[in-house]
């Protein structure tokens, strides 16, 4: 069975959850976002990967709210970061975000 998350936020039917895996030795988090719906023919409810403009509302408070509590967290560690990966020798850093395998 899957490790379940290690938090989840909620704003009307959307969900975001949190999940922590590692890369060479560094903690990392991902997040899923799902939309909660019910399903008209059944009546069951059901998840989405799928917005509207008014879910995307939601979606970017949600974003916020979780950038701000990561903020308060690195200030309450003193601003300890977390360890960063060094690029190579002789290749200059990206802007682009490195391809973490989660």
């Amino acid at each position: 069975m899957a490790n379940p998350p290690i938090k989840e936020y909620s704003l009307g039917r959307i969900k975001v959850a949190k999940w922590q895996g590692e890369y060479k030795g560094t903690p990392t988090f991902s997040f899923t976002i799902t939309k909660n719906y019910k399903d008209k023919k059944s009546g069951e409810w059901k998840q989405s990967n799928y917005f509207t403009l008014p879910d995307l509302r939601d979606v970017a408070m949600l974003a916020i709210r979780i950038i701000m509590s990561g903020i308060k967290e690195f200030n309450k560690s003193g601003g300890q970061q977390q360890k960063q990966v060094s690029p190579e020798p002789g290749i200059p850093e990206s802007d682009e975000p490195e391809d973490l395998p989660f």
